[in-house]
Formats: C-alpha cells, sequence, structure tokens
C-alpha cells in the first residue's frame, strides 16, 4: 500500500510538472503558471513548483524581450546589443519562488541526504541561480560558483543513480562551459573539481536527447544553439525540425529555422520560412522575424531588401535599436546614404543610446563601409 500511494503522489507530482512545461514550450505562459502554481499548492513540500514557477517567470521576460532566441545576436553584434537589468518586479518575482524552492530543496536533502531526487533539486536550484546570474545581472563569479556548486551536486546524483540521465544537462552544459571559458576562470572551475571539455559536454547533452526522462527538451534547446555555434547548422537543423514538430505552435522554433538555413546559405528555403510567419495570424513575434529575416539577406548581399526588413521593425519593439542599426547599416551598403542616415539618427533618438552611440554618430558623418 505504501509503495502504490508513493508511486501516485510521484505520478500527481511528474503529471502537473510536465504539464506545465509543455505549455511553457509552447510559449503558453499563463497556462504554465496555472500549472506550476497547482503543482505548488499540491506539493507544499516538493521544491518543483516553485523552482518551475521561477525558471518560467524568467523564460516568459526573456521571451517578451526577444532574448530567448539563439539567433538574436551575432558575434559581431555586441556593441549595440548589449545586456539590459532585469524589470524590479520580474526580479523580485523570480527571487521569491527561487528562495522557497531552495528552502523546500535543501529541507529535502537535510531529512534525505543520500537520496538522488532530493539532491538532484538542490543542484538544479543552484543551476537555475547561476543562469540568472549570469544573464540577468552579469555576476560572473556568483554564477560560477553557484555552477559548480550545482554541478558538484549532479555529480553526487549519478553516483547515487547512473540512471538519472536528466543530471546530465546541467553536467553537459558546464562541462561544455569549461571548454569554452578564458583560462583563468577556468582553472577556478578546474580547482573546484569540475573538469570537462566541448566534446565531452555535447555527448553528455546527446544523451538526455535521446535518453533523459524530463529534461528532453530542455537539452535539445542547449544543443540548437551550441551546433549552431560550434558551426554545425545541418545538425541543429534536425534537432529543430524534431523540436518543431512537437511544438507547432512555438514560433521561436520557427524562427531559428529559418535563422539555420540561411546559417546553410539555403537562402530561398529561409526567405519561404520567413514569408509564411509574416503571413501567419500570430504575429506576436514579427520583429524578431523581420530581424532574422534581415540578416538572411544581408549574408546574401541583398541589402536594399534587408534594410527593408529591419526597417520595418515597430520602434516599440525592444529589438528597434538593434534593428535601425542595421537598417541603417545595410542601406549605406546599398548606396541608399538618406535612408540609412534617417535609421541612424532613429537609433541616436531613442532613449539611452546603448554603448554603440558613439559608433553609430560617426556613421551619420562618414558613413558605414562593413569594415
Amino acid at each position: 500500500m505504501t509503495v502504490l500511494c508513493l508511486a501516485l503522489v510521484l505520478t500527481g507530482l511528474e503529471g502537473l510538472r510536465d504539464a506545465g512545461w509543455d505549455a511553457a514550450y509552447r510559449t503558453d505562459y499563463a497556462l504554465a503558471r496555472v500549472r506550476f502554481g497547482e503543482l505548488a499548492r499540491e506539493f507544499p513540500r516538493h521544491p518543483a513548483g516553485d523552482l518551475a514557477l521561477a525558471s518560467v517567470t524568467w523564460q516568459e521576460y526573456l521571451f517578451k524581450q526577444r532574448r530567448l532566441s539563439s539567433s538574436v545576436y551575432s558575434k559581431d553584434s555586441k556593441f549595440y546589443a548589449g545586456a539590459e537589468g532585469v524589470e524590479a518586479s520580474v526580479d523580485l518575482e523570480f527571487q521569491g519562488h527561487l528562495g522557497r524552492a531552495m528552502e523546500k530543496a535543501q529541507a529535502m536533502v537535510d531529512a534525505r541526504p543520500e537520496s538522488a531526487e532530493a539532491l538532484y533539486y538542490l543542484g538544479a536550484v543552484y543551476g537555475v541561480r547561476a543562469a540568472y546570474a549570469m544573464s540577468a545581472q552579469r555576476r560572473f563569479m556568483a554564477a560560477l560558483r553557484d555552477g559548480v556548486r550545482s554541478v558538484k551536486l549532479h555529480q553526487r546524483v549519478i553516483r547515487i543513480d547512473p540512471s538519472f540521465v536528466d543530471a546530465y544537462l546541467t553536467l553537459g552544459t558546464y562541462h561544455y562551459a569549461v571548454g569554452c571559458i578564458p583560462q583563468p576562470f577556468r582553472m577556478i572551475a578546474v580547482m573546484a573539481g569540475v573538469r570537462g571539455g566541448k566534446a565531452k559536454g555535447m555527448g553528455e547533452l546527446e544523451m538526455v536527447v535521446r535518453k533523459g526522462v524530463f529534461n528532453r527538451d530542455d537539452a535539445r534547446a542547449v544543443l540548437i544553439a551550441l551546433y549552431r555555434y560550434e558551426g554545425r547548422p545541418g545538425a541543429a537543423l534536425a534537432e529543430l525540425e524534431a523540436y518543431s514538430a512537437k511544438y507547432p505552435e512555438n514560433l521561436l522554433l520557427r524562427v531559428e529555422m529559418g535563422a539555420t538555413l540561411a546559417q546553410m546559405r539555403r537562402a530561398g528555403a529561409a526567405a519561404l520560412v520567413f514569408e509564411e510567419l509574416l503571413r501567419g495570424k500570430d504575429q506576436r513575434l514579427r520583429d524578431l522575424v523581420l530581424m532574422q529575416y534581415g540578416e538572411a539577406l544581408a549574408v546574401e548581399g541583398s541589402y536594399l531588401l534587408a534594410g527593408e526588413r529591419f526597417g520595418g521593425v515597430e520602434a516599440g519593439s525592444p529589438l528597434a535599436g538593434q534593428a535601425y542599426v542595421r537598417a541603417g547599416q545595410c542601406f549605406d551598403l546599398a548606396g541608399k546614404r538618406g535612408e540609412a542616415v534617417r535609421f541612424y539618427r532613429a537609433y541616436l533618438g531613442m532613449a539611452g543610446g546603448g554603448e554603440g552611440r558613439k559608433r553609430v554618430e560617426e556613421w551619420v558623418r562618414k558613413g558605414y563601409s562593413g569594415k
């Protein structure tokens, strides 16, 4: 009877957790919050509900700011794609959920120090806090410390239960990161007992996609970004096709497919994806579609068309500043000096302007040559 009751409890917890993440992956964040709220109420001593609420709070904010897509920023666009602080209300909500998750996860570990599940959730809380510290707060040392804590806890999970494949999401991500970070930070990780490399990390993430229980989609999302970063767009496209077939409502995946096709120099196929999105009923990501369509056209040297796509981004979009700089650059390269200056000035007229302001002012005077 006790075993049966435990099984029913776990089934209920997993059902609500899976239903919430299914909604989140479809970008229905309102429904995801409802399901995760139910999870927190039905299982008040378990950290899963609060941890999921913290994660989806941050994920929804990134979605609204157009910062979920791995395609938003190219390697040479840092000067106008600088990090922005998170809104105070979002930070307060995130920290509240995460604090409760931390308390509950620590209580689970205190009660059952050798429980793989308890150690996994405590490690997951540290992992989410590390990702937030790095991406939202730009506190890199704090992120590294929490990341190492997360890795060490999930290493314990694997030692206790080698079949707990989902723990390799954390391990794979950090093993890859250790292979990429500058030497001083890498030495800190090594001294803390975290060694790794890019190949090892990607192999572990691929294993989660194949064999994981509840982290398969997260691992797939990470792999897509890494495949593109490593110059393997074909592998990224295969994962995107599988991901999009499962969550057809997620327009971000379609945008990523178009950007990946452009990276593969399949301009016609990329254009078909972007045009379909621009004709669709759901226009929530129109600004992101126009940005990526513009980038795809720019790669092909179609600067006039690219400038028109960038220029089509509305002023209220979180991508407007980046779009107007890119529009100006492309119009300059197309020989449309008047249009280029108009968009540079539109960027300069925005509040703040960003760290690229001086460079844009120079382009107003001298033009952009692409060098």
